[in-house]
């Protein structure tokens, strides 16, 4: 999949999704006539206009865009492969590269873990207080 088809298809599933969201947000402000709600019917409509806006600027550009991105990809020597990944898979620098990895991987399992931990103290803490 291309990247165009990807960015028109996003696009297209975003003004779906915002014109849906306008829409349901009128017809529940005209059921609870609670401002909160017209204010995103409003801000919907505003930003559908400009998603529809953005389209059609996005589909008469592209082949300007796409004939630049396609000079500057093709000229960039930083995207090609460094050392480390292209290299001997087995030097100490790739040694060094995988073994900070899953340290990162360490720090995120054990941040995931905190919450864990936090978000069951929560629980435990409200089944208390309602219990009581």
């Amino acid at each position: 999949m291309s990247l165009r088809i990807f960015h028109t298809a996003f696009i297209s599933l975003s003004i779906l999704l915002t014109g849906g969201f306008a829409g349901w947000s009128f017809q529940y402000y005209g059921q609870t006539q609670q401002g909160l709600y017209l204010g995103f019917g409003i801000g919907s409509v505003i930003a559908l206009i400009g998603l529809v806006f953005y389209f059609r600027w996005f589909l008469t550009k592209w082949a300007t865009m796409s004939g630049l991105l396609m000079v500057l990809l093709l000229r960039a020597n930083e995207a090609f492969a460094c050392s480390v990944c292209g290299g001997n898979a087995s030097s100490p620098l790739v040694k060094a590269a995988n073994q900070g990895v899953l340290f990162l991987l360490g720090v995120v399992v054990v941040v995931l873990f905190g919450f864990a931990c936090l978000f069951w103290t929560w629980a435990k803490r409200s089944k208390n207080y309602h219990a009581a």
